[in-house]
């Protein structure tokens, strides 16, 4: 009888594969490079990064337990994957890009797949099962959860309609920012400097370029034209950097941002207090951004334990999101 479990968080900028056994207890895992299943209905990437990164995790385990790729997969008794956005129209074709790449090793183990909501929620320490996410990743959503099941939801809409607040949302922020001071239709701004620095432009003296700054727009333009929209999520980091200098420009975008959580944040406080809900509940932040934004999380925070309601919410920052996985196979 298998007595491992097999779990996967595939998410758009890395992914955790990891074997867990019967008593929740990691024993192997192996991290790789992640995939936007909304950017693409071709899923051949997909199935790739699954395969290489699980290849790598089974090869690490076989030569530290002597056990062979066979005996290993035999063990396994099921296979439980979060994936970043798999769910409506795109869960289909996700289902089936996995049960592709797992068909190459020839198991006969049940798939689970969910996205990547609640796990995201049951990797917070407290292993509460109650409370509200925030997730400020490449992309962006906000739940409410009661157990097992998503009462009220915000956001998660993608990079073209939606995530506000995300990595990808800010990336975009900031490279607008940047294009509208060269350009000289927008205010001057730190973020300039810290992007064209970032993407391997350099100027001399950002202040004595003319305005607009053609030679520099077209670089620059060359430099993030090709660019995936989960890539530009690598230029969210600089938001920070720019509040910690002042810049009124960053400000906004993190008022902005700041806003939109503070507002769904409050929306499903109220959806957890119309069932019934009162008391102390965590909010737990998930995500890069979520995790390396001290200024977003301490804006938000603030906003939202101040207000006197029958809800009290105590922030926390998740764990890794395969401890939550892992949480949700055991059940």
């Amino acid at each position: 009888m298998g007595d491992f479990i097999l779990a996967g968080d595939i998410g758009a900028t890395s992914c955790t594969i990891a074997l867990v056994n019967d008593r929740g207890e990691f024993i192997a895992r192996e991290h790789g490079p992640g995939t936007n299943v909304r950017s693409t209905l071709i899923l051949h990437g997909f199935e790739h990064i699954v395969t290489s990164t699980l290849s790598k995790m089974l090869k690490h385990y076989c030569m530290k337990s002597g056990l062979s790729q066979r005996e290993v997969l035999d063990r396994i008794s099921q296979a439980h994957f979060a994936v970043a956005g798999a769910e409506g129209p795109v869960y289909p074709r996700v289902e089936e890009a996995l049960n592709n790449a797992l068909r190459h090793y020839r198991v006969n183990f049940r798939l689970t797949l969910i996205n990547e909501i609640l796990p995201a929620f049951s990797a917070n320490a407290a292993q509460a099962s109650t409370g509200i996410l925030a997730m400020a990743g490449t992309g962006a959503i906000t739940c409410a959860i009661d157990g097992d099941e998503i009462v009220h939801r915000h956001d998660g809409l993608g990079w073209i309609l939606g995530d506000r607040g995300s990595g990808t949302w800010t990336g975009l922020k900031i490279m607008r920012a940047c294009a509208a001071d060269l350009d000289g239709l927008g205010p001057r701004t730190t973020l300039t400097e810290l992007l064209l620095e970032s993407v391997g432009i350099e100027v001399d003296d950002i202040d004595t370029l003319p305005r607009p700054a053609n030679t520099v727009l077209a670089e620059l333009v060359d430099k993030v034209s090709t660019l995936k929209p989960a890539a530009w999520n690598k230029f969210a980091p600089l938001h920070d950097r720019a509040i910690e200098a002042g810049d009124t420009v960053a400000t906004e975008i993190l008022t902005d941002a700041v806003d939109q959580f503070v507002r769904a944040i409050e929306s499903c406080r109220t959806a957890l207090l119309n069932r019934g809900i009162r008391g102390e509940y965590l909010l737990v932040w998930a995500g890069g951004v979520a995790q390396n934004s001290p200024a977003l999380r301490a804006a938000v925070n603030h906003e939202v334990t101040r207000r006197d309601t029958d809800l009290w919410l105590v922030p926390t920052l998740t764990q890794e999101p395969i401890i939550g996985v892992a949480r949700h196979a055991l059940g």
